[in-house]
């Protein structure tokens, strides 16, 4: 894992020391945190984590009862801010204590919020809420272009027919004059 607090994370410089470190290092995982936006970057807002508070009173199930002042704090917050949820997928929930039925409690803590522009940025973005494993908080899955990403349920396969269609060279000409091979 490459945890990095960095700043202008947006100029070219920072794009190619992150790729030289992720070259050198191989993480698995990346995670960048940037102190000081700048520039369009400042306007483009989004935040998933652990907020530890509710923003209604049907995110929480079991123990004491919603604490309506700080709830309110947290909802005036996201307003002021111009955050706002950008729901989810699965269990409404993302952190139990843990404990048997008679004393569960159950609350949605976790979520995924986002400022106007950063919506209009990734308008099909959404937030998954993935099953509890190994915490008492489950993991949130973010997926900023869920249309866009393709998993082919099968290999390539060429088909030879393809060779007589008349429009096949020509295509396959085109593709490799644009095809940018760069991969450095």
């Amino acid at each position: 894992m490459l945890v990095w607090n960095c700043r202008e994370a947006g100029n070219a410089n920072f794009r190619r020391s992150l790729k030289d470190l992720v070259n050198t290092h191989n993480p698995d995982i990346v995670i960048l945190t940037e102190t000081l936006l700048s520039g369009d970057r400042a306007t483009q807002a989004a935040t998933v984590g652990d907020f530890n508070e509710v923003a209604s009173s049907i995110d929480k199930i079991g123990g004491r009862a919603v604490n309506v002042n700080r709830m309110s704090t947290f909802n005036t917050m996201l307003d002021t801010c111009s955050l706002t949820d950008l729901g989810y997928t699965g269990p409404r929930h993302t952190w139990t204590n843990l404990h048997s039925s008679l004393s569960l409690i159950m609350e949605r803590l976790n979520r995924a919020v986002a400022n106007p522009t950063w919506h209009l940025l990734f308008p099909e973005a959404s937030v998954h809420h993935l099953p509890h494993i190994h915490s008492d908080h489950c993991p949130l899955l973010l997926k900023l272009n869920p249309a866009m990403e393709t998993t082919p349920n099968r290999p390539f396969r060429f088909e030879s027919k393809w060779l007589s269609h008349i429009g096949f060279k020509k295509l396959v000409l085109q593709s490799w004059e644009q095809a940018n091979f760069d991969h450095n």
